[in-house]
């Protein structure tokens, strides 16, 4: 593959306050904030054209943080921790929300908005993908079944479908509301599937695997465009 000249990149800033790893970045739909999570168990938010912290770091989780997600509005903020809660903030004045943590069965790593922002979308160590209804009181819409391992990722398409790559090495597809996998997964693949993320029109769905592998589909045919290739030398 050929390289990008790095040459015209460099660092605008580095943003200095967390006291262990950084494990999730977020943009705000705006990209004028960032937000942090971290295995010190707090949730930052930064001013993008500075790199100066937005508010106070918000606390309340009793573990390692590993997601974030902005909702399309940027009114919300979603964090997801190994305390096995999915906690909601409010980015503007970096507080929680007045609402109760969702809870699961296991540590919870990947959250993700739908694209209107009316539901969220949820996955951890229980190997279930849960969908949250945000209109009706934080209720849980949809409990969906099919991986055999722990899941390590979440994306949502603007076309309304959600992916999830799990430590089994199943690649699925869902749609909100569908309490079963759209047809066959994706991908049956030897090694854990880490990561996975929509193209912007949601035609195109690309995955990284733990052996450095990446895998390409077409979301219309659910077939690869092409032969999954090493393009790295360690997970992805």
């Amino acid at each position: 593959m050929p390289r990008r000249d790095t040459a015209a990149w460099s660092c605008t800033n580095i943003l200095i306050g967390h006291d262990c790893e950084v494990t999730g970045v977020a943009f705000s739909p705006n990209g004028r904030r960032l937000a942090t999570v971290s295995a010190d168990m707090s949730v930052r938010l930064w001013n993008t054209y500075d790199g100066t912290p937005h508010g106070e770091p918000m606390s309340g989780h009793r573990g390692p943080v590993w997601g974030v997600a902005f909702s399309p509005t940027g009114r919300t903020l979603a964090s997801a921790s190994v305390d096995t809660t999915v906690r909601l903030w409010a980015p503007e004045t970096a507080t929680a929300l007045p609402v109760l943590s969702l809870e699961h069965d296991g540590y919870v790593v990947a959250v993700a908005f739908t694209l209107h922002g009316r539901a969220l979308v949820t996955g951890g160590g229980d190997t279930l993908v849960r969908v949250w209804d945000l209109t009706n009181g934080l209720s849980l819409h949809s409990v969906m079944t099919g991986h055999t391992g722990p899941i390590n990722d979440l994306a949502v398409s603007p076309r309304g479908w959600i992916a999830s790559s799990g430590a089994d090495g199943d690649l699925r597809l869902w749609h909100v509301g569908d309490r079963e996998p759209a047809d066959v997964h994706l991908a049956e693949h030897s090694s854990s599937m880490a990561c996975v993320a929509f193209s912007p029109d949601g035609r195109t769905l690309a995955a990284g695997a733990d052996d450095g592998t990446v895998h390409v589909w077409s979301t219309a045919t659910r077939r690869p465009v092409r032969e999954p290739w090493t393009a790295h030398d360690s997970p992805v």
